[in-house]
């Protein structure tokens, strides 16, 4: 049987084979997460069109083929717990959590994405953020 050396993010892996000779296999390093800064709507590439009423309370944005309001002056009001990418979080509106990983690509908010009562565009927003 094969032993192994304790290993940390700043060693390599020292595995021991059965024949008594010693092998070192170098670490890879992990892609660290991007860090989950808020932004403003207007940075977010994937809702420009929708966003031409400055005056309005909400307005219409359609994610895979469903129309859903999102809300310009929203409340602080939460929705419910929920989970995402394993993080505790809270339904909130989507403005009030607005991401900056959201800003080029709207497949990176539908895992975020939750339901708001009266059809409102929700994000499980991470309770750390």
């Amino acid at each position: 049987a094969e032993k192994y050396s304790f290993v940390t993010p700043l060693t390599s892996l020292l595995m021991e084979l059965p024949d008594g000779s010693k092998s070192v296999m170098e670490a890879t390093p992990v892609k660290q997460a991007p860090p989950l800064d808020k932004t403003e709507l207007k940075k977010i590439v994937w809702l420009q069109k929708s966003l031409t009423d400055d005056k309005a309370a909400q307005v219409s944005v359609t994610l895979q083929d469903k129309s859903y309001n999102l809300a310009l002056t929203p409340s602080d009001e939460t929705f419910g717990e929920c989970v995402v990418n394993h993080m505790a979080g809270e339904c909130r509106h989507f403005q009030k959590c607005a991401l900056a990983i959201f800003e080029d690509d709207v497949s990176d908010f539908l895992p975020y994405k939750c339901d708001i009562t009266g059809n409102f565009l929700g994000v499980c927003c991470p309770v750390h953020v």
